[in-house]
């Protein structure tokens, strides 16, 4: 008959001592960082009379001041809307997916299918 001796104590000491810690263990969350270069900002606006909710169509340049980190900016261009001419949609549309684990959460082919079948319905 054989008889089994326990593990010697050194080894169990070191297997406990490695499974207190995590399998597998993350790294720090770094942060991109983006940097980007501007050369023109367009702020559309919309002045409506306070009294009577009516656009105020007779603004110039000289009654608007666009502030950056509190600092005024010079405006470089300006110009009226046209009655009856509509702006085109400009849409910017970013979607990070592989971000903070997302992409084991998001299937891309079918975020990416969702995505062009919801713009396809869009208004011209």
């Amino acid at each position: 008959m054989v008889t089994k001796q326990p593990p010697p104590l050194a080894l169990v000491a070191v297997v406990v001592f490695l499974f207190s810690f995590p399998v597998a263990t993350r790294a720090q969350d770094k942060r991109d960082i983006v940097s980007v270069r501007t050369r023109v900002v367009l702020v559309d606006t919309l002045v409506q009379d306070k009294k009577t909710g009516a656009p105020v169509a007779d603004l110039t340049r000289e009654n608007f001041e666009v502030l950056a980190d509190g600092k005024p900016r010079t405006l470089a261009y300006f110009s009226r809307a046209r009655k009856g001419r509509r702006r085109p949609l400009a849409l910017l549309l970013v979607v990070d997916i592989f971000a903070n684990d997302a992409n084991q959460n998001l299937r891309r082919a079918e975020v990416l299918e969702s995505l062009a079948s919801t713009l396809k319905r869009l208004a011209p």
